[in-house]
């Protein structure tokens, strides 16, 4: 069964924001840096939380930093259980019970009895399935490192991809986020993870990003300098620089949609 028909209304693009609040890269003066990953995704049906980053100070102190008002945040999706992307969640839901928290079905039992002793409602997400009416989970997908789930919007524009590690290949999750949205990709941001890939590596990586005609990407996280440098060669106007503070909306999107 597919999780989107073509015919089925997406979302406005131009009400879409995709705001880093945890990145151990720095974009906006003021904010922290740390190891790890946290993205919030406005413009939804709900307001949605995408990983947490590793210290749970500096990601409530980020969110006040950026004027977010952490009682708003309506659900919350995992994308692995490493320490740098779970951190921030049991001090959120100290103060905020009873969200939804979406996760891959092999995250720890350990880790899903934290939550639920906090009130979360855990969700386990096995097979590709749908958040809400335009965001989906690319299903679990597996890795030697670990396995993990991506985020898959559907807008308007093309599909937005967020990833935490990208552990099980960025070109794999490319291809599955694309079947899932039924639409060309739009932009692919977070972590990729090809910090130690070789220069060789890395742009045949990115010819696969060319080749599935992914417009724009916002790379940071564990994707590494040369990576990012690569991609920023690559990719000219349509390199977004991301990292801690960074917002991006449909005015950083407007770009030429010309395929690569």
């Amino acid at each position: 069964m597919e999780l989107f028909e073509d015919n089925q209304p997406k979302a406005r693009l131009e009400s879409l924001k995709l705001t880093v609040v945890y990145d151990n890269i720095s974009y906006a003066s003021g904010m922290s840096t740390d190891l790890g990953f946290a993205c919030l995704v406005k413009g939804l049906q709900q307001t949605l939380l995408f990983d947490s980053g590793r210290l749970d100070k500096t990601f409530m102190s980020n969110l006040v930093r950026l004027g977010i008002d952490r009682h708003r945040i309506e659900a919350a999706f995992i994308s692995h259980e490493h320490h740098d992307h779970i951190g921030g969640l049991p001090r959120l839901l100290q103060t905020h019970p009873a969200m939804k928290v979406y996760l891959h079905a092999s995250f720890s039992a350990r880790y899903k009895r934290l939550l639920r002793a906090r009130g979360a409602k855990v969700v386990e997400m096995g097979a590709p399935g749908r958040i809400c009416a335009h965001a989906a989970s690319t299903g679990e997908m597996r890795s030697r490192v670990q396995n993990e789930h991506s985020l898959v919007l559907r807008t308007d524009q093309g599909a937005v991809v967020i990833t935490g590690c990208a552990h099980p290949g960025i070109i794999d999750i490319i291809h599955r986020a694309r079947s899932i949205a039924r639409q060309d990709i739009l932009l692919v941001m977070g972590g990729f993870h090809l910090l130690h890939d070789s220069a060789e590596s890395i742009r045949q990586i990115i010819e696969g990003f060319q080749q599935a005609r992914v417009r724009f990407v916002a790379p940071s996280h564990c994707t590494g300098d040369q990576a990012r440098n690569l991609f920023a060669k690559a990719y000219g106007s349509r390199f977004i620089r991301s990292g801690a503070g960074r917002t991006i909306t449909a005015d950083d999107l407007g770009g030429s949609t010309r395929h690569t």
